[in-house]
């Protein structure tokens, strides 16, 4: 009895020892390196804004939607000229600026209406009252049969936009000029016009997209923990595993009516990491697999690829492990398109008894590229 009962004292001092990483391998090691965010729209317009004294441009984008008043769903946002070109965001919906994220979304009655066949440009009319209270006007025509093309289309240089808050994967299938626009806000005329043009191209880049893709990578902390094959984090995201051939598919349900699907082998290393928005899908893919709370190593490169859709690989890059007690850093080295290299970011990774700290940031190189 008292050997027993010295081996279950000994036991018990071994579980009591064991280190935070020790104790994280007991369960699950999946590493989710980030949380993303995937919006589509079937349609897209922007329109510059060379003559506004604060905004750059304004955008709208839409989905069609039986549940609205307006039969779509509907967001228009200013981007800021200056500085880290914040934007301000206005929705159809309550549940729309609710569910935003990015802070500084507000609901707003709006009238919309869209002119134009499936797989041509759509002409587009909203209206409503910005946060200043002013009436806002937009609208945007084109020519009968006028075409789509491939020009101002596929994926577009982030420029700076929110570049210390996010990484952002902007993409758009096809693309159209606009022949005649009009912006009226609070009675004043920022139409874009040959003569308002700070170039040829900023006015043949004033028109309609389709079927856009915003995928988003933001940067902030949240803490992870797992139970019983379950993770879950601070962000209200909770991962369940299923049986997939080759390993497991973590799926987790996002509050915006989204889900993610993580692929992994049997021993919890990331294949590929989908974020589904309907029928569309964001896709990052890892070969070999991105590693796990266990098997990360110093010195690991590992290449990646980003998709959408079925339309090819529009981002290549190379995770860089590094490893040390107690802490995995994942350095995003982007290495293409051009433009991505001055975006580069940092997934750091700190083991704790639950599970891991996720904080997520730009990297200090990325100002100097």
């Amino acid at each position: 009895m008292l050997k027993r009962c010295m081996q279950l004292t000994m036991l018990g001092l071994a579980v009591a020892a064991l280190t935070p990483m020790a104790r994280a391998q007991s369960e699950t090691p999946l590493l989710i390196p980030f949380n993303t965010s995937l919006a589509h729209s079937d349609s897209h317009w922007i329109l510059w804004m060379p003559t506004h004294p604060t905004y750059e441009a304004v955008e709208a984008r839409s989905t069609p939607d039986p549940r609205s008043l307006n039969g779509a769903t509907v967001q228009v946002f200013f981007t800021e000229r200056a500085g880290g070109k914040n934007q301000v965001h206005y929705f159809n919906s309550e549940a729309g600026a609710r569910a935003f994220r990015g802070g500084g979304g507000l609901y707003r009655e709006m009238t919309y209406a869209v002119v134009g066949a499936k797989g041509s440009p759509q002409g587009v009319d909203i209206t409503f009252r910005d946060k200043n209270d002013r009436p806002v006007e937009l609208s945007m025509t084109f020519g009968e049969g006028q075409p789509v093309s491939d020009l101002h289309a596929g994926l577009a240089n982030q420029m700076g936009h929110n570049r210390d808050a996010l990484f952002l994967l902007f993409y758009r299938e096809k693309a159209a000029s606009a022949l005649k626009n009009r912006l009226v806000i609070g009675g004043e005329d920022f139409s874009m016009t040959a003569e308002r043009a700070t170039s040829a191209e900023q006015l043949s880049r004033t028109g309609y997209r389709s079927n856009v893709f915003i995928f988003t990578f933001p940067f902030g902390k949240s803490q992870y923990s797992s139970k019983d094959g379950v993770v879950s984090n601070s962000w209200q995201r909770t991962f369940k595993a299923i049986d997939a051939p080759g390993g497991k598919m973590y799926r987790g349900d996002v509050a915006d009516g989204t889900r993610i699907e993580i692929m992994t082998t049997p021993t919890g290393d990331i294949t590929e990491y989908r974020h589904v928005n309907g029928a569309h899908v964001g896709r990052i893919a890892f070969q070999p697999a991105l590693p796990s709370l266990t098997s990360a190593r110093e010195g690991q490169r590992i290449p990646y690829a980003a998709s959408f859709d079925n339309f090819g690989v529009v981002v290549r890059g190379t995770a860089l492990i590094q490893r040390s007690e107690g802490q995995i850093v994942i350095n995003w080295q982007h290495e293409s398109p051009d433009w991505t290299q001055g975006y580069h970011f940092q997934s750091i990774v700190q083991i704790t008894a639950a599970g891991y700290d996720l904080e997520v940031r730009k990297s200090r190189d990325a100002s100097r590229n």
